[in-house]
Formats: structure tokens, sequence, C-alpha cells
């Protein structure tokens, strides 16, 4: 019964599912939380980016975390992850436009 109540059923409701059926609705509706929540904090913290000094500022996830979010050395990883690709467009680019004859820098 509990686990009806946390998936939302009616009584009546209830006793027509199956087990697993119940077991996704929870899945389901925590999953729904777990997301309006996430949106409710990026509202949050454009606020307070917005009312903070850009020097002192907190990153998202050290601000207020979730479960789920990249650890610091993810972040790491993805942020140089994104430089490198940053890096090899930016060449990739130079030599594009110096195949086409024009001068770069």
């Amino acid at each position: 019964m509990e686990f009806g109540c946390e998936a939302g059923l009616k009584p009546s409701e209830l006793w027509g599912c199956t087990i697993p059926e119940i077991i996704s609705m929870i899945s389901g509706y925590q999953k729904r939380l777990y997301h309006e929540y996430s949106i409710s904090r990026d509202i949050r913290y454009s606020i307070y980016c917005v009312v903070t000094d850009p020097n002192r500022r907190v990153e998202i996830y050290d601000w207020q975390p979730l479960e789920g979010d990249p650890s610091k050395e993810e972040r790491e990883k993805i942020k140089v992850r994104q430089q490198l690709i940053e890096q090899e467009q930016f060449l990739n680019d130079v030599a594009y436009y110096k195949s086409q004859g024009i001068d770069v820098m």
C-alpha cells in the first residue's frame, strides 16, 4: 500500500497494478521530482549569478550539489576535453582558410 501511495495511486487503482508497474511509476515520479528540482536549482543559480560578484562566484555543482552531479575530477576532465576540441577546431579552421588562400593572423 505504501508503494501505491508513493506512486500517487488510489487504493482502487493500486489493486489493478502489478508490482513492476508500481515500481515503474515510483521510478518515473522520482525522476520527475529530480528534474523539477534541477530546473528550480538552475533558476536559483541564475539569480545568484546576477547578484554575486563574478570573481567570487561558486560553481553550481558546489553551490547546491545534486546526486548525479559530476565530481571535481570529472569536471576538470570535461574542461580539458573541451579545450582540446576547441583547439582542434581552430586548427582545422586555420587550415581550411589557408587552403582557400585567405591569410589568417
